[in-house]
């Protein structure tokens, strides 16, 4: 039942809501969630992880205190670079320790710790768009920093947020191509056997298309037929319609017309 829950590879959240719908035992969610902890699928495509809060650097006392590289070549020989301490304001050290406390504040928000990680632990390290396996061997001087080895042997030293913590026992020897990845011109075409031939194939009789009437009578909702207006009557505009003679009424009539018009007013 828990491989059919998590059949399409929903997260630890959508494989409960699934769960919950049908079915019920002590203890499920507490599987489910080892479930998917351990498919090397979902982890493999896993998001990025979560931020962790900032660190900020210690403020030295004065200028060029904490260097990069403090010898330079100069003429056929080496140098130390020296320098007088100089005049700091007494509020300068003070100012620039409350920029790192406010620049903290705003990017802590959202930030948390992420899981510490143990020697020989099983782990995944972030490789262009996917998470590989790695093991842990050692944690370094630097914090957050930890030393891993890779299935290939190689060993790199990776920040904690570059490092993926899983459930899984065993990594998988070889896995299929990316997609992205495949490369359809390192697939070699099959070779053929000589001695086998093709067998010429009968003609197929192709069957013509049935034909469509256009003629296709259109009727209204009540069941009359629709007739379309001809381009003569579009483009006549009744020129050809017969003029019939205005006839002229009696005068008799006429003035009755009138009077009765008159006396109404």
């Amino acid at each position: 039942m828990l491989e059919r829950v998590h059949e399409s590879h929903l997260g630890i959240v959508k494989c409960k809501e699934r769960a919950r719908d049908v079915m019920y035992w002590p203890g499920m969610a507490k599987e489910i969630e080892d479930v998917v902890m351990k498919c090397s699928v979902c982890n493999k495509f896993k998001r990025n992880n979560t931020k962790e809060p900032l660190v900020s650097h210690e403020i030295p006392d004065r200028a060029w205190a904490k260097v990069g590289v403090d010898l330079f070549h100069y003429n056929q020989g080496d140098y130390l670079m020296c320098l007088l301490k100089p005049q700091i304001h007494e509020n300068a050290h003070k100012n620039i320790k409350d920029r790192q406390l406010k620049q903290k504040h705003y990017f802590d928000r959202g930030a948390k710790h992420l899981p510490t990680l143990e020697e020989g632990e099983k782990v995944r390290v972030k490789v262009k768009d996917n998470w590989q396996p790695a093991t842990v061997l050692k944690s370094h001087d630097t914090p957050r920093s930890f030393v891993i080895k890779t299935p290939d042997g190689n060993t790199y030293r990776r920040n904690r947020r570059h490092l993926l913590k899983t459930r899984e026992k065993t990594f998988t020897t070889q896995s299929s191509p990316h997609p992205e990845d495949y490369d359809p011109g390192e697939r070699q075409p099959a070779e053929r056997d000589a001695s086998f031939q093709i067998p010429a194939s009968s003609p197929v009789k192709v069957s013509a298309p049935p034909t469509v009437n256009e003629e296709v009578v259109k009727r209204s909702r009540v069941g009359r037929v629709i007739k379309p207006p001809s381009p003569e009557d579009l483009f006549d505009g009744g020129l050809n319609e017969e003029v019939k003679p205005h006839t002229a009424l009696p005068k008799a009539e006429e003035e009755g017309e009138t009077g009765c018009h008159s006396a109404k007013r």
